[in-house]
């Protein structure tokens, strides 16, 4: 089940560089993630799927493949992408996104979103990737190992995940983690911004209040801060 929290404005985002030109005055929801049982992500499978999700965001990362259907549109911060069936592509930590398509054609997406606090204290390196997976091409080892880590997770998980089920699970999503760390990104030196630790409890306490009735107003009224700093 997908869970979103309360639509607000939040410029706030501007501090990671998730919100982009066309995005201040939207409405963006948060979306909590609930991972699958004793595994560090949640996976999906959407058959037959029309797009209807608000735009929104969340903390991990997001790795999604059209199994079937074309031109499914997804807005990217700020970026329009068009894909077709085969396609793989990424969403970054914290990017705002939104996916529309044809009302007269069927999809078929899978996916799954990393857990971010696993996946930063397992794989401590991963705090200074940047997600470069735009449209992967077919005719590398790579994408082909991507598709078939994805569509195993998606057999198995189809199953009772007893001990050893899981084992097989996880065997294919470290293999994903390990290929996205040598192939899809680009190591950048983390930095801290100003307001940084600001920024970080003020997205922890939007994750932890998204089913709440929060606004701009109301956050800078909790952190006794003006709306000026909290843009």
């Amino acid at each position: 089940m997908v869970l979103y929290g309360k639509a607000i404005t939040l410029h706030f985002l501007k501090h990671s560089g998730t919100i982009h030109k066309g995005e201040k005055n939207m409405p963006i929801a948060y979306e909590e993630v609930n991972n699958l049982a004793r595994l560090p992500f949640k996976f999906f499978k959407r058959s037959n799927y029309v797009p209807k999700a608000p735009t929104h965001w969340h903390t991990g990362i997001e790795i999604d493949y059209l199994v079937s259907g074309e031109d499914f549109k997804v807005v990217i911060a700020g970026q329009t992408h068009h894909y077709n069936s085969g396609d793989i592509w990424a969403i970054d930590r914290t990017q705002i996104h939104a996916a529309t398509g044809h009302k007269d054609r069927s999809y078929y997406v899978m996916g799954l979103i990393i857990d971010n606090n696993f996946l930063e204290k397992e794989y401590t390196s991963s705090k200074n990737w940047r997600i470069k997976m735009d449209h992967v091409s077919r005719d590398t080892a790579s994408y082909r190992q991507l598709r078939k880590n994805l569509i195993t997770i998606a057999e198995l998980v189809d199953q009772p995940i007893s001990d050893s089920i899981r084992f097989l699970i996880l065997s294919e999503f470290f293999q994903m983690i390990a290929l996205i760390d040598s192939e899809y990104t680009e190591k950048t030196a983390v930095t801290t911004p100003p307001n940084q630790s600001l920024a970080d409890t003020v997205i922890a306490y939007i994750a932890n209040n998204s089913s709440t009735n929060i606004t701009a107003q109301s956050i800078a009224e909790h952190f006794r801060i003006s709306q000026v700093t909290l843009n």
